[in-house]
């Protein structure tokens, strides 16, 4: 058996490990012997396979609770105004939203890793031609459209890929039946740095929005709870639970408040002392 060969019966058996409860489920699954599998399983090189692939399905199932996070927010909002649901429950989602309302952290570091992006592509997009030898530079217009027209394949298959991902919750195997291909075709693919990197960056941008409507809706949040809070029809627990965490969430803006104050004065200290 070639390497490659190898390499394509490695990936096939994590599969089927990552899909299996048991490596007997899994076996019987590849037509195989338990006492085979287990071979496998002995093998160092697999096992540094099967350790990177459990580490991209746990990837990917944090992938997956990022992607179902609007729908997450649109059930918490339709809890949070729905008087039906109880004033405990009510003010339970709504301290979740208030709670998770926060996006500037998340946006202060998109920022900048976009700004570190930006330089990266600078850095990297510098012109090293003059210094290469003239049979790196020999290629003939035929080959140069040739690379060109496999790198636009390649990108047109990423995008179809993680569009197939995103559409369908990061589930392989739906994707895999959107795209024409095998699950396992769909894991390989998913492997790939540059096809992980433009899956995260969806899935950046649709949990940004996310949290963009939480923050949105959090004065009606606020306003819910003090209405429980003033209700006197309201149980008294839950109105008491209501007061707790007004204070503490006044206190969390209170000491953020400070310590932004503190950072400005000794961010101006550091001035006046560069300047004397």
């Amino acid at each position: 058996m070639t390497d490659i060969e190898q390499t394509a019966k490695a990936q096939e058996i994590i599969l089927a490990l990552l899909e299996h409860h048991s490596q007997e489920k899994a076996a019987a699954s590849l037509n195989m012997c338990p006492a085979t599998l287990r071979r496998w399983l002995d093998k160092p090189e697999f096992q540094a396979l099967y350790l990177r692939a459990r580490r991209d399905r746990y990837w990917l199932l944090r992938a997956r609770a990022q992607q179902a996070a609007p729908a997450a927010v649109q059930t918490l909002l339709e809890l949070m105004a729905d008087k039906s649901s109880g004033a405990a429950a009510q003010f339970r989602a709504c301290r979740s939203v208030l709670l998770r309302a926060n996006t500037f952290r998340f946006e202060q570091g998109q920022v900048s890793a976009e700004r570190n992006e930006q330089i990266h592509r600078e850095d990297t997009e510098y012109d090293f031609s003059p210094y290469l030898p003239p049979e790196a530079l020999s290629e003939s217009p035929c080959e140069v459209e040739e690379t060109a027209r496999k790198a636009g394949a390649s990108a047109d298959k990423i995008n179809q890929i993680v569009l197939a991902m995103v559409q369908h919750g990061g589930n392989r195997t739906k994707a895999a039946v959107a795209c024409g291909m095998s699950p396992v075709t769909i894991w390989r693919w998913m492997q790939k740095p540059e096809v992980q990197e433009q899956y995260r960056k969806e899935i950046r941008a649709a949990y940004l929005r996310a949290k963009a409507l939480l923050q949105h809706t959090a004065d009606m949040a606020f306003s819910i709870i003090e209405r429980i809070m003033h209700d006197p029809k309201a149980p008294a627990t839950v109105r008491l639970r209501i007061i707790e965490f007004v204070i503490d969430f006044g206190d969390l803006g209170a000491g953020e408040d400070l310590h932004e104050r503190n950072q400005v004065l000794i961010k101006a200290k550091k001035e006046f002392e560069q300047l004397a």
